[in-house]
């Protein structure tokens, strides 16, 4: 098994908080404010995790923006099963929903891509 490096684990940490907090503040600066949180989140971590990786091994970044491109299919599928079971489960039953299609979904991705 491979092991990071310190210092790497602390210059991604930090890269990808300020980028959180640069795209947060802009984001709420444009209307409509529900785009705030969906630019703030996973989506500024990714990329900053991908740039980093990117610039030292270039083929294991081409590697990971494949199962970030699937692991997105199944986020996609989780937020349509939360708008759908929001007004009939609640929040709770909505989340816990959301969250078993996102595993399926991505699981099964990732266990029929290859790659």
């Amino acid at each position: 098994m491979h092991s990071i490096p310190w210092s790497e684990v602390l210059v991604k940490s930090v890269a990808a908080g300020l980028f959180v907090v640069v795209i947060s503040v802009l984001s709420t600066m444009f209307r409509p404010q529900f785009f705030a949180g969906l630019f703030a989140g996973a989506p500024s971590v990714a990329t900053v995790g991908l740039l980093l990786t990117g610039l030292n091994q270039p083929p294991k970044a081409a590697s990971e923006a494949g199962g970030m491109i699937l692991g997105a299919v199944g986020l996609v599928a989780s937020t349509v099963t939360a708008a759908v079971l929001l007004p009939r489960w609640g929040a709770f039953g909505a989340c816990a929903g959301s969250w078993a299609v996102w595993g399926l979904i991505a699981g099964l991705l990732y266990l029929l891509v290859p790659g």
